[in-house]
Parts: structure tokens; sequence; C-alpha cells
């Protein structure tokens, strides 16, 4: 830059925060000197986030852990090793139990109705955050706001007389949150507003007998999240698997083992529903054949039945309804079957060469009419 650019003022000139880390970040009063955080973990894990959200770095929980590695941030059970995994998604959950953390779920960005990815909102007083309150924790936090009349003891901000927000956000009297239009949670008849010295007693902590906290959720999974907190739908019923598991191991040309039939249920139902087929629960005899038969459709030359099983499956057409003619030849060559002795039942020459491939029955010497099928 010349020292005639650095001498020129553009007036309309924006003026942008700096890409840096944070020098400092404010702890509220509830936070530094407060009793919902019993372990000492969490105030390191909820200086970590603070730090870097107001750095604008990644902010993920396994990135965190890695952090207080590289900081060698010690185990609180060893102290000749640094914490661990567990030991900080713990911590996490502990945080989200006390309202500091909010875990949201993001529509897909690719798939409508699908869920998309996890992502937990933080706060610096968990009185910010719409899903805790303080009669689901047995306790009631200050409101930081300022009371008409009284000076305020929390805010550090200069030039601000009492009655007064102590945040720039309109509605707000909140001065360690940057959300405008939110108010204060309202407080109930006959609590106190707060509780730090000279704006009224605290109410007494619960006796121990008349607590219950559920212990923390133990991480189950190393892939670096969190913890499920909901049970997500199974893309089948029971029913409808074992629908589709009992007639693949009952279709009449071809019947496919119990390990095999397991593993092609679910392809076979997806690919029900992509071309419109009805359900496999609700279906009847000619349904079934007619399923049967699009299944089986391209057989010839196929060595192994169980392996070409999947493909065979994707490749299903879409369903129409099965018609009378259908109906009645499927009835004639029943008859000519069980009038023929050369074959089985299904139509498969007998014969006592078990290493040659299967061959179907032309029924020699067996008519419709010799049959008794309606020609």
């Amino acid at each position: 830059m010349s020292n005639d650019e650095r001498g020129h003022i553009d007036s309309a000139g924006r003026i942008v925060q700096a890409q840096a880390p944070a020098s400092g970040v404010s702890v509220p009063r509830h936070l530094g000197v407060g009793s919902d955080l019993v372990h000492s973990l969490d105030y390191v894990v909820m200086l970590q986030v603070m730090f870097n959200l107001a750095s604008k770095v990644e902010c993920t929980p396994i990135a965190v852990w890695r952090q207080l590695q590289e900081r060698g941030i010690r185990s609180a059970k060893n102290a000749n090793e640094l914490v661990g995994k567990n030991a900080v998604y713990e911590s996490f959950a502990r945080l989200l139990a006390a309202g500091y953390l909010r875990r949201t779920r993001l529509p897909h960005p690719e798939k409508p109705g699908r869920l998309g990815p996890v992502v937990y909102e933080a706060f610096d007083n968990p009185a910010w955050n719409p899903d805790w309150t303080p009669e689901d924790h047995g306790e009631a936090k200050p409101q930081v706001g300022t009371r008409p009349g009284t000076p305020d003891m929390v805010s550090r901000e200069e030039g601000k007389t009492a009655g007064q927000n102590t945040s720039r956000n309109p509605g707000r009297g909140n001065a360690t949150s940057g959300v405008p239009g939110r108010s204060i949670r309202d407080v109930s008849a006959g609590q106190n507003t707060s509780g730090v010295p000279g704006r009224g007693i605290a109410p007494p902590p619960h006796p121990p007998e008349e607590e219950e906290t559920p212990p923390p959720p133990t991480p189950s999974s190393s892939s670096g999240s969190l913890p499920s907190q909901r049970e997500e739908k199974p893309e089948f019923s029971t029913a409808e698997i074992a629908a589709a598991t009992d007639f693949l191991q009952r279709m009449r040309r071809w019947q496919a083992g119990a390990a095999t039939a397991r593993k092609a249920a679910p392809r076979l139902l997806r690919a029900m529903r992509s071309q419109g087929w009805p359900s496999l629960t609700t279906m009847d005899r000619d349904q079934h054949q007619a399923l049967e038969d699009d299944i089986l459709k391209n057989t010839a030359g196929a060595t192994s039945w169980a392996k070409c099983l999947p493909g065979w499956v994707d490749d299903l057409r879409l369903y129409r309804k099965p018609t009378v003619a259908a109906d009645s030849a499927a009835d004639a060559q029943a008859s000519l079957r069980a009038a023929c002795g050369a074959c089985d039942q299904n139509g498969w020459v007998q014969d006592d060469d078990d290493d040659g491939p299967m061959r179907r029955c032309a029924h020699p010497g067996v008519t419709v009419e010799s049959s008794g099928g309606k020609r």
C-alpha cells in the first residue's frame, strides 16, 4: 500500500472484525462461582468452547478433546495420562443436562424428510436456552437484568443508570448474549429474581434426599459424535421384514436359504416400494406368483442363484395387476406339471444327473386337454 493510499480515508469503507484468536472471553458470575457444574473438567471444556466460538474456529466435541490434549490437560483419574475422549464426552453430556448446550437436528441438505447433521448451540447462561427450565432441574437461575431502583452489581458497563438494560439489544437486560428480541424468562410469584447479595435471598438448595439427578449418558461410539438422544424409526416394520423373508424362502421355482433371505429381504422391500408393488403382508396368491415370476425372469445361464438374487431384485419391473389370462395360463401350466410324470411339481426334469444343470420339462405326451386344463 502506497503512502497516498494510507493517507486517503474512504468515508464509506466498512469496518469489519479481523480474524484472530480471541484475547479473552467474559465469564458470567453463575458460571464462574455457581453450583450447577460440580466437575472441574466441565469448566475447562466450557471455556474452550467459548474461546473457540469467539475465535471463530472449528468447535466440535472431537476438536475440543484434541485441543485439551494439546494443552496438556490431565485426566482426573490418572494424573500421568492426558484427558481421555470419553471423559470429555461425558462432560459435554453434563453441559447438555445443565442447559449450557442445546442439541438440535438440522434438515438433511439433499434428502427431504431425512435427518440431517447434529448441531450444538452454546449458551453462557442456561436461562437463554429455550429447552431448559429451572423447575426441571430443581433450581432457579439469577436473572441478569437490572431491577428498577437497584444498582446493578453484576454488570461492569459504565454510564448505565438503575432501571436501564445493560445490553444494547432492545427488550433484553442480559449482557452476556448477542441475540436481539429475546426477553428474560418469567419468574414465578414468590421467587427471588437473583441470588446476588443485596438483591434478595436465594432459594435454599433441595435436601439431598429430594434430588434425583439421572446419570449422564455414556458415549458408546468413538466416531466423534455424542450419543444419540433420539432413536430413528426403522425403515421397515418387523412384519414387513418377516413377510419378505418368508416369501423368498417359499418361492415355487427356487427357495432361498435362511441367511440369503434375511439379507435380501430389505433390498426386496425397497425395490417393491420404488416400483409401486403392494405390501407383501396384503398380497394374495396370484400377486405372490407375479412377484416371483418377475424376480426370476432372467435366470438363464445363472450358475449361482443365491449370488444373482440381489441383481434380480434390483431389476424388478413396475407393478402391473395380474390379468385373468395370465391366471388361466398359470393354472394350465400347473395342470400340465401335475399330469406329467417326467418332471417335479415345479416343472424341472427329474433325472439322475445331480451334477448337470436343471432343465425345464416339455411335458412329452401330455396335452392341455388330457391334463384337464382349459385351452
